[in-house]
């Protein structure tokens, strides 16, 4: 329940759609800036006979020519990605896809999240050119190594850059550099994450290799379409475009992965054969992986990629499972400490907590639990030898700062950070504490004033609906409108006029509902997690409450065998209570 005024997005009136589709799925993607029966196909029956060419990408001509003189002469070829899941799920693409196409005399590299850091180091170029490696091929790295380029040069190698991440004032002198945000870049794929860079390589490089043979390569791309969806949806990249057509392909595959190590890590979580979500893969099954990277013990993500059988995978998952159990030991510590200081210093507009007991490879999940948890921005850091505080950040569901301006906000107290709006990293000396918590408050504070004016004035939704209207019908085309993610969220509906017809009060003072519509023939439950302190809801008011607007989500709600749809509420308005 907030105090100000409910208002849509969408300002211009709705025309009539070009096809027949539900007025609250036409509203939605209007919204979006979907005008066209083209657009609307590409939503509901994604081809991926329409990508971009891929070399419309920037150097993509040149990048492929130096990889068919390397396939020639036999060349040695080093795919080095980022420890994360878009990096490693980059490299195993890469490899995967120039085997396909007959590569044989590959190798990889990543560097340690602990230990090593992000980007790439000069100790690796100076191995790989040790190990004979003749050709380097980044993915979703390199942009900003300038002096790992310049080492690879020196030694010998060409160096090629694959990435998405923005570059700064000097580039690298690479052999070339393929990135779809580079300014001068006009393919418009600026929203592909690493993998998808390297998914776009190797579509070129099978173009090239038929083009030169006359011949058509059997293997298809498509396989790769897999790793390319546990990149896209774990990067936080915008699902929109080819992210959204390639996406819903590859959710169909990792169904039934072919792969033994993601097969097996899905039949652990009881989501092999079901039909997977965005939802599923961001929030299940990437985790379990990503958190294998943050405790460098004796497996990583890239071992379960790379298992070769169902009997090797299935032992990685019984390690992996050991391991995970010891990272929840160690974040459950550093969780402890972290609310006992919370305890003494309180809680305000954002929470900041170090200790040197603290493991580097968890911050980032205490940082999200604690964000969740007060439902502030979180900040947690560990305390080095050195005198260094190496930091993770996070912001709760819903929050809509962003993190990289509060640190932007309090740079002069950093050594340096980055990373996303909703989770940024950053690392500062421990003398410095006091004063980024000072700045972080004035950041804060004056956010915290502006948002506070601006909640009392609107509050925006995406979809006004009736309540007959969502139905079975309309829940098959809502199933079809996803992926939802960064760009293309999950729509806000509005419904008004509604009767509440039961209050139930659940354990950790959540509360179940039901609503009926304005001529009492449709009826749904709704949940609400959470609600704010005095909202004044309870059993036996339903008689007192006037007409009630809700803000919600709909979904299917199964249990005990059963299908039902339900809504989750975000927001409720209603009348005064009536005094009887």
């Amino acid at each position: 329940m907030i105090n100000g005024d409910w208002v849509p997005k969408l300002k211009e009136p709705l025309p009539e759609p070009p096809s027949l589709l539900p007025d609250m799925i036409w509203q939605y993607l209007f919204l979006k800036g979907v005008r066209t029966q083209v657009e609307i196909d590409r939503i509901f029956s994604p081809s991926l006979k329409k990508l971009t060419y891929p070399f419309k990408i920037l150097n993509m001509q040149k990048l492929v020519d130096r990889l068919v003189v390397a396939l020639d002469k036999g060349e040695r070829i080093c795919i080095y990605g980022d420890f994360d899941l878009d990096g490693t799920s980059g490299v195993v693409l890469l490899l995967k896809g120039l085997e396909g196409l007959g590569y044989k005399n590959l190798t990889y590299h990543q560097p340690k999240r602990i230990s090593e850091g992000y980007g790439v180091n000069l100790p690796s170029i100076q191995k790989l050119a040790d190990d004979g490696v003749n050709v380097i091929v980044t993915v979703d790295v390199g942009i900003t190594d300038v002096l790992a380029a310049k080492k690879a040069k020196e030694l010998g190698m060409d160096f090629i850059i694959t990435d998405h991440h923005l570059a700064k004032d000097v580039l690298p002198e690479a052999y070339t550099i393929v990135n779809p945000n580079q300014p001068e870049c006009q393919s418009g794929l600026g929203f592909l994450c690493g993998a998808g860079v390297g998914f776009y390589v190797i579509m070129a490089l099978k173009i090239q290799l038929e083009k030169i043979s006359g011949q058509t390569i059997a293997y298809n791309s498509k396989d790769l379409l897999g790793y390319f969806t546990i990149a896209t949806l774990t990067d936080m990249v915008p699902l929109v475009k080819e992210n959204r057509v390639l996406i819903k392909h590859g959710l169909m595959l990792l169904e039934n992965s072919a792969n033994p190590g993601i097969k097996a890590l899905m039949d652990y979580l009881g989501m092999s054969g079901n039909k997977l979500t965005s939802s599923d893969i961001a929030i299940k099954f990437a985790p379990k992986l990503n958190a294998l990277s943050r405790l460098e013990l004796d497996l990583l993500p890239i071992d379960i990629y790379l298992a070769e059988d169902a009997k090797s995978a299935k032992k990685l998952i019984k390690r992996m499972i050991q391991i995970n159990e010891k990272r929840i030991n160690i974040q459950r510590n550093a969780e402890a400490e972290a609310e006992k200081q919370l305890a003494s210093m309180g809680v305000g507009s954002f929470v900041l907590v170090s200790s040197k007991s603290f493991h580097k490879g968890v911050i980032g999940l205490v940082a999200t639990k604690l964000s969740k948890k007060h439902n502030v921005p979180a900040f947690i850091g560990a305390v080095g030898a050195d005198g260094k505080v190496t930091g993770s950040s996070r912001l709760p569901n819903g929050n809509r700062s962003s993190l990289l301006e509060a640190l932007s906000y309090a740079k002069d107290s950093l050594i340096r950070f980055g990373g996303h709006a909703p989770a940024a990293g950053f690392l500062f000396d421990a003398s410095n504490e006091e004063q980024f918590r000072d700045l972080l408050t004035q950041y804060f504070e004056k956010e915290k004033k502006v948002k506070l004016e601006k909640s009392q004035q609107t509050i925006s939704y995406d979809v006004h609906g009736k309540l007959a209207d969502l139905n079975e019908g309309f829940m098959k085309w809502y199933e079809q409108l996803g992926p939802f993610g960064n760009a293309f969220e999950i729509p806000v509906f509005k419904f008004e006029n509604l009767q509440l017809d039961k209050i139930k009060e659940l354990k950790g003072g959540h509360l179940k509902l039901t609503f009926k519509d304005d001529d009492l023939r449709t009826k749904i439950d709704a949940l609400w997690f959470s609600p704010p302190e005095g909202h004044n809801l309870c059993a036996g008011y339903e008689s007192k409450i006037n007409k009630v607007s809700l803000l919600c989500e709909p979904q299917w709600n199964y249990f005990n065998g059963r299908k039902t749809l339900q809504v989750l509420v975000q927001e409720i308005q209603w009348d005064e209570l009536k005094h009887v």
